[in-house]
């Protein structure tokens, strides 16, 4: 066996956990965010925006990355065109244009809500910024899940349906 047949299985693993990471985390975010409207303590407004920002920074950021950099490798060890291919543009595109949302700006609001919750107790539900940070946070993540199951389904069915026109 080749390395190149070797590799394309390990970089699809690798692809696969990429963005089970970036999908699970993202849902562990949006149950956190969920938890932090019913926190009746400052410390456990504090430990849910932290625990936000702790999947964040070492689930969804990596997990993304990882997400891009296999699915480049996987392209280019099938000697797919890249950008020769509309699909595979869209999913480049789309998934560059992900990343660069969740960093600076997601990430940006998720961390201003712990910023606040912090420097300002249980105090902050009557706070502005914060009710600002968490519904700006909140719609983030949710237009970043939306874009990322949008991809993951494109990456799902489109090479199904191209088979399928193949075969008749």
């Amino acid at each position: 066996m080749s390395n190149r047949n070797l590799a394309a299985p390990f970089l699809r693993t690798v692809h696969l956990l990429g963005i089970s990471a970036w999908i699970g985390g993202g849902l562990g975010t949006a149950l956190l965010l969920s938890l932090v409207l019913r926190a009746t303590l400052a410390n456990d407004l504090q430990a849910f925006n932290r625990a936000i920002e702790a999947i964040d920074d070492w689930i969804i950021a990596p997990g993304a990355c990882t997400t891009l950099l296999s699915g480049l490798a996987l392209a280019r060890v099938r000697r797919l065109p890249v950008l020769g291919t509309a699909w595979l543009r869209l999913k480049l595109v789309s998934t560059t244009v992900a990343i660069l949302f969740g960093f600076f700006f997601v990430a940006h609001w998720l961390e201003r809500m712990h910023l606040y919750s912090v420097r300002d107790g249980l105090i902050l539900f009557d706070d502005l910024l914060y009710a600002r940070a968490y519904r700006i946070g909140a719609a983030g993540c949710a237009i970043q899940a939306v874009v990322v199951l949008l991809l993951v389904a494109v990456s799902v069915l489109r090479p199904r349906f191209r088979k399928q026109s193949e075969a008749d």
